[in-house]
């Protein structure tokens, strides 16, 4: 293994000796070339069998780029590895062993948040805490012991007053043979004592440690402890944006007094420019880890342009693209929020300018239509999944009246949903769900025909483009899918997303609309004091621009057709550049 390509400080973290490992890796520092390094130099020098490597990523995009890159230097080793998002990790568990957790593994459905919303509600009409329109309980208070039990597996009390709601949802669940979005991290972590049977884990690496729920931390605990395993952890604290979504980054403080701690501060993407801009403001913050980065590159880099609104900013690239021998894609719009986003888009639709918004087919896997179009795949694989039945009963023709008939002589013949109706039906569906089928491109047409609505054709092709196998294959994916996967797609012109979305990611050219108070930091933040978060998410969209950043502030004050002046300040981190 060559290590010359390494800086010093990458080349000391590759090869350490430490069982507990944390980098600091600055934005632009090679944090992906620094993972793929080490398990390359576990393999290669420690003489370690990829199947005792163990690597989270963050996203299934960066999990992509990981194979793909050390496929160059341990070829077939690579699908030895296991490698993954956790999520996909844990369904790939859940899918060989468990029988332990008392489901069918190979027929076990996934539940995306629109289905177990959805689920969430039928479950609370039986129940009358949902009468279709308003909860006994407030809505609020049901979630948040939902999200307390997929990011730390804490259950509510008993003398809550949704435990009943809980319990129910949980158990229509296992009655469906399915699981949740984030029941998949549950369920990975009680397979635990079962893959400490099955497998032989020595290393285990966790990429973007600063983005991870507390479970997720348990889990990566527990792992290690079952196999003794080293742990080589990599993030930066000054990055970490998802708290909203049960992150804990204060917990990397925590860490650091447990692990060896390495850091790695040259940066190699952006101009010196940028570097240093970006370094001034993050220092605004408390909580954080110190690290100030080392540009490698000398350029200006950052550019404010004031009184700058959606047609404004439509202008000014189109002025860039042509005075700075620029391509369209080499070019990406970020905003703090998608509202910013649909207008800008709006408006290059008008102009015909080409682009695209990363979001679209994300809304559209998260969609109604994909849902109930692919609940008929999930019945030819999992005839007990009485929920995707209950989505496609309308299709299916069925009045509530013949629902309730279905789900009756179900419970007397102890029979799931689907077969009661299956039994009893004569029509043409039933021909679907009896048909023999060569190929995935089979099931998708036979679907597409027999339900045969106006969304189809987009549906279809968004499926198609997944370039999945078969129809497990599909599930499986779709069961993952993020925005993530849809901003890492090659594009020919300008791109337009939100910073969130852009993590992970870089251009030559980033231009961030809306610095201003109540966009960014947003009036949530500023109303509930999470600056800091919000400082790092500006710190995230200024370092992933490489040669060109463009802040874009909008007209401070704004007057509505009422007459009303609505005020919208300079953002406080347009004042902390300098």
């Amino acid at each position: 293994m060559n290590l010359e390509n390494l800086d010093l400080q990458q080349r000391i973290a590759v090869t350490t000796d430490s069982k507990k490992v944390m980098v600091i890796a600055g934005a632009g520092s090679g944090k992906t070339r620094v993972l793929t390094s080490r398990v390359e130099y576990l393999i290669h020098e420690k003489k370690v069998s990829p199947f005792e490597i163990m690597c989270f990523t963050f996203t299934r995009a960066g999990a992509n780029e990981m194979k793909t890159r050390l496929e160059k230097s341990i070829g077939s080793d690579v699908y030895k590895l296991h490698i993954g998002t956790m999520h996909s990790l844990a369904l790939n568990y859940i899918r060989r062993f468990g029988e332990v957790l008392g489901i069918r593994p190979a027929t076990v459905t996934v539940y995306n948040e629109w289905e177990s919303q959805f689920l969430l509600k039928e479950v609370a009409k039986d129940l009358g805490v949902y009468n279709g329109k308003a909860w006994k309980i407030p809505k609020k208070e049901i979630d948040e012991i939902f999200n307390d039990y997929y990011a730390a597996g804490i259950e509510p009390w008993e003398s809550h007053k949704a435990f009943i709601l809980f319990k129910a949802f949980l158990q229509r669940c296992r009655e469906n043979n399915a699981l949740t979005y984030g029941g998949l991290i549950l369920g990975f972590r009680m397979l635990i004592p079962e893959l400490k049977k099955r497998l032989h884990v020595r290393h285990i690496l966790i990429d973007e440690v600063q983005d991870i729920d507390m479970l997720q931390h348990d889990i990566i605990s527990l792992l290690s402890g079952a196999f003794d395993a080293s742990v080589f952890m990599v993030g930066d604290l000054s990055q970490s944006i998802f708290a909203w979504r049960g992150a804990v980054p204060e917990f990397m403080l925590d860490l650091q007094t447990h692990f060896d701690v390495h850091k790695l501060e040259t940066n190699y993407r952006s101009v010196s420019g940028i570097v240093e801009a970006a370094n001034r403001v993050i220092r605004h913050n408390e909580i954080r880890i110190p690290l100030d980065m080392r540009p490698t590159r000398i350029g200006v880099g950052v550019q404010e342009l004031y009184d700058t609104d959606s047609e404004a900013v439509i202008k000014f690239i189109q002025t860039l693209i042509p005075y700075a021998a620029i391509q369209p894609k080499d070019i990406t719009i970020l905003a703090r929020n998608h509202v910013l986003l649909k207008r800008i888009s709006s408006l290059m639709d008008e102009q015909e300018i080409r682009h695209q918004y990363v979001g679209r087919k994300s809304d559209l896997a998260h969609s109604e239509g994909l849902r109930r179009f692919i609940a008929f795949f999930k019945l030819l694989l999992n005839k007990q999944d009485n929920f995707s039945f209950l989505l496609i009963k309308d299709i299916l023709g069925l009045d509530r009246q013949q629902y309730g008939q279905i789900r009756k002589n179900a419970v007397e013949s102890g029979v799931s949903h689907f077969e009661a109706w299956f039994n009893s039906d004569t029509g043409d569906f039933k021909n679907l769900f009896s048909a023999e089928y060569s190929d995935f491109d089979e099931i998708i047409d036979a679907v597409d025909s027999a339900t045969s609505s106006p969304e189809n054709q987009e549906i279809t092709s968004f499926i198609r483009a997944s370039e999945t196998s078969d129809l497990k294959s599909f599930l499986d994916w779709i069961t993952t899918y993020d925005i993530s996967d849809e901003a890492a797609e090659t594009f020919e012109g300008i791109r337009l997303m939100t910073i969130h979305a852009a993590k992970g990611l870089e251009w030559p050219v980033v231009i961030l609309a809306g610095c201003n108070e109540g966009l960014l930091p947003s009036k949530k933040a500023v109303g509930s004091g999470q600056i800091e978060e919000e400082r790092r998410l500006f710190y995230v969209a200024m370092t992933r621009a490489r040669d060109n950043l463009v802040l874009t502030i909008r007209p401070e004050k704004k007057e509505a057709d009422s007459g009303k002046i609505y005020e919208s300040p300079v953002s406080r981190f347009i004042h902390e550049l300098s």
